[in-house]
């Protein structure tokens, strides 16, 4: 998503929010920000991020190469490239993995006008322990089952999404609601080929969401509101039982205006990656 579009927004969801005094509550805590790597102008655009193999992984989002980049934190430099074969990054959004496969959502949707959207499967047996590929995915096709795409661009859109997570035998997706600063959880087969998401929650978050991961049992989202960055973490057991109120949120004043992507465990630590906008592209580490 490109900063233009996203602050101008974030100008009427500052209004829409103080008209909204009957919003779920929710805790609101401090964070730490312990550590930044500034990234390399390749990844400028970065987006969604991962944990797997020693390094973070990422990619550039709308209209950047299919190629996800292999970041070292230690050397702040990247060490792998992995290209997807015969796969073009139309929106990249997040990215999100299990023990054998990592996910690739080539999900963004803001001006509702996509007539399907596309989840690239990678097995990790693929990929290389060092050095750059070529790799061939699967791909996982699918649409919102109450949604209809329109011919001309809305700009602010319900079937937006920037939020990827997997567990067990299904995919999740968080929407990124232009309309009413909620999220929208759908579920989605991992299996390849044509499918429809299911709708099974929605959480009134009161911003923009932009990324999520899941972990033992913790869920973390990451999105912004108000120019302000922001994080709201679950402890959970079921996502359709799911309760706002029960999550805390944690402001990200220290880093307001910075456009926050993706977000991802490792190990102990959070991970957030903001793409290049006044400030440059980074990974900036979290103790919440």
């Amino acid at each position: 998503m490109k900063m233009s579009l996203t602050l101008l927004f974030l100008s009427f969801l500052s209004l829409f929010n103080a008209c909204n005094r009957e919003a779920e509550k929710i805790a609101v805590v401090k964070s730490v920000i312990k550590q930044r790597h500034i990234l390399n102008e390749k990844i400028s655009e970065t987006s969604g991020i991962i944990s797997y193999n020693g390094l973070i992984w990422t990619f550039n989002d709308s209209g950047g190469k299919p190629v996800i980049y292999g970041y070292n934190l230690v050397n702040d430099s990247i060490e792998q490239m992995i290209t997807l074969k015969n796969v073009v990054n139309k929106d990249w959004e997040d990215i999100a993995q299990d023990d054998e496969y990592i996910y690739v959502g080539d999900i963004g949707n803001n001006q509702g006008t996509r007539d399907s959207l596309v989840i690239y499967k990678l097995a990790k047996a693929a990929i290389p322990k060092t050095g750059n590929a070529s790799i061939t995915s699967e791909a996982i096709v699918f649409s919102y089952h109450e949604y209809k795409p329109v011919s001309i661009p809305v700009g602010f859109s319900s079937f937006d999404c920037e939020a990827l997570i997997v567990i067990k035998d299904s995919l999740y997706l968080f929407t990124k609601d232009w309309n009413n600063g909620n999220t929208t959880i759908y579920s989605l087969s991992k299996k390849p080929g044509k499918s429809v998401s299911k709708k099974i929650n929605n959480l009134n978050v009161k911003g923009l969401i932009t990324g999520a991961d899941f972990y033992n049992g913790k869920l973390v989202l990451i999105g912004y509101s108000n120019f302000i960055p922001f994080i709201i973490e679950y402890t959970i057991t079921n996502l359709s039982n799911l309760k706002h109120e029960n999550g805390k949120r944690f402001e990200l004043n220290e880093i307001s205006t910075y456009q926050t992507e993706g977000i991802c465990f490792d190990g102990a630590k959070i991970l957030i990656s903001s793409e290049k906008t006044r400030a440059p592209a980074q990974i900036i580490e979290l103790i919440l």
